[in-house]
């Protein structure tokens, strides 16, 4: 029986500025979410499936249980986290942009799989349809496929290789009752998606974006 707690947990969600393909979660309920993730789950279920994975590794204490504080104190943050105190400031270092020791976020098979088969039901509940893990399952496996390295290392340490899908595929098919509707996407959550893309292509690009660009006025532009 997969293990979790049954403690409440406020979740923080950030937003990381990265093409990276990637999300992870830290002890205490903060879950992190690349840019780049977001651009590739066309769906809103697809990206909920991936946040409700994450959400799973909280709930089965799977980074505590790895982790203890005295190894976190170690980890180049602690300025930050003796004035935040305790996990709050290690996340705020998080969303500041601090490197993430790989050993912290890397998780063994058994974990993953626990990971996907609460995440699952998690996604479930909240009433979308749990087919979108699968499916940005499949992205990611396709892009690392195509693009070696497109996938994060935290994200690729253990690939959604066709053994995991058809696994969380059977799981769902066997747990998790049929309902007349799920929601796979919304407006909203297309319309947000879009800015981000949007803002990010902007950012990259500014003459295609038709932003006013600043130039350098040389002296002799001055003379009459």
């Amino acid at each position: 029986m997969a293990r979790h707690s049954d403690a409440k947990v406020p979740f923080t969600f950030y937003m990381v500025d990265s093409s990276a393909l990637n999300a992870f979660a830290l002890p205490g309920g903060y879950i992190f979410v690349n840019a780049g993730l977001i651009e590739i789950a066309d769906d809103e279920d697809e990206l909920a499936g991936a946040m409700a994975h994450e959400i799973a590794h909280v709930a089965a204490r799977h980074m505590t249980r790895q982790a203890t504080k005295s190894r976190i104190a170690r980890m180049g943050v602690a300025p930050l986290g003796a004035v935040l105190g305790g996990w709050t400031g290690y996340a705020a270092s998080q969303a500041a942009g601090v490197a993430i020791p790989m050993t912290f976020l890397s998780f063994g098979r058994k974990d993953e799989a626990e990971a996907d088969y609460l995440g699952v039901q998690y996604a479930y509940a909240a009433g979308y349809d749990p087919t979108g893990v699968i499916s940005i399952f499949e992205k990611l496996e396709s892009l690392e496929r195509k693009q070696p390295g497109a996938v994060s290392k935290a994200f690729a340490s253990h690939p959604q290789d066709a053994d995991r899908i058809g696994r969380t595929e059977r799981e769902i098919q066997e747990i998790l009752p049929a309902k007349a509707t799920y929601v796979v996407t919304t407006s909203q959550y297309g319309d947000i998606r879009q800015r981000l893309i949007d803002l990010r292509a902007a950012r990259e690009n500014p003459e295609a974006s038709g932003q006013p660009r600043l130039r350098a006025i040389q002296r002799r532009d001055l003379l009459p």
